[in-house]
């Protein structure tokens, strides 16, 4: 009968492994308990929450740490899991900085939970709404509410309501902006709930991430000719003294009124006053943090 330890390829008793994982176990969970002592600091540091009220989401920083994560990570654990774990991290702490609740439309309530779920903490708060003019309203009444409409760019105009980016263009000066857009690690073997295209809205800063893209909604006469469309577009822009930016017509709708109006997604990063200012009819909307493609190991340039 053999009575010595069971032995590994590289020589390595088992129990010695499930002590090196309980040390590891432990040691994560010491720096997570750390990091949270670390967050009143931050709070403070950085004047977020409490009765100030201010949103502690940050987009473009938690991007350009995805980036940096992505960009780092190898072996066999799957990168799909370090971003679920990581999401968790950082939802849960956010949450302690400033709390705050996640309102979705745009799907059937198991799918969007789910979403819910996979891209903020399970200590978030998540109410589903009718639709994106309803996900907008409650931004604007609620600082703390952040906002996410499913991407229907790819639907039939005849068969969907007014999309969510008209809605909030025709909102005038309201707080909610597009801030973010999921999924960010593109090429992910994850669920195929995960992987449907959305945009964040909220009331948190739009803040350059180093690889960022500008949404803005431009009239237009021809919403049934893509062609003309960029065309109108591209004079717009140079009516405005906007010319030579690199930009693509990513979606195409009528108001209410009948009046064209088209989604322009523009590179790089633009500041909200460089587009109003220029009194052209353009309405700046917000904009988002290009993702990550894991396949290239770089920004993603297509949706």
């Amino acid at each position: 009968m053999v009575t010595g330890k069971i032995m590994t390829r590289r020589g390595i008793g088992i129990e010695q492994i499930r002590r090196e994982i309980d040390a590891i176990d432990a040691s994560m969970h010491e720096l997570l308990m750390k990091r949270g002592e670390l967050i009143a600091a931050l709070q403070d540091a950085k004047g977020v929450g409490g009765a100030r009220g201010t949103t502690a989401l940050r987009p473009a920083r938690e991007a350009q740490m995805l980036r940096a994560l992505a960009a780092r990570h190898h072996g066999a654990f799957p990168i799909v899991s370090v971003e679920r774990i990581w999401r968790e991290i950082i939802g849960s702490f956010t949450q302690l900085q400033a709390p705050f609740r996640v309102v979705l439309s745009g799907g059937e309530a198991a799918v969007l939970r789910e979403y819910a779920r996979h891209y903020f903490s399970v200590t978030t708060p998540v109410s589903l709404l009718d639709n994106a003019a309803a996900v907008i309203d409650t931004i604007a009444g609620d600082e703390t509410a952040v906002g996410v409409v499913m991407d229907e760019s790819g639907k039939r105009r005849a068969n969907r309501p007014a999309p969510w980016w008209l809605t909030l263009a025709q909102r005038g000066e309201g707080p909610a902006r597009v801030v973010a857009r999921f999924p960010f690690l593109l090429g992910a073997d994850r669920g195929a709930v995960a992987q449907r295209s959305a945009f964040m809205l909220s009331r948190a800063p739009v803040e350059p991430s180093g690889e960022d893209m500008t949404l803005v909604v431009v009239p237009v006469d021809s919403v049934r000719d893509p062609t003309s469309a960029k065309k109108e577009i591209e004079l717009a822009f140079v009516g405005a003294q906007l010319g030579g930016l690199s930009m693509r017509l990513t979606d195409m709708a009528e108001d209410a009124g009948g009046a064209g109006m088209a989604l322009v997604e523009i590179r790089g990063h633009l500041a909200a006053a460089l587009i109003e200012e220029a009194d052209a009819g353009l309405r700046w909307i917000g904009g988002y943090p290009v993702p990550f493609d894991l396949n290239s190991g770089n920004k993603a340039d297509e949706k």
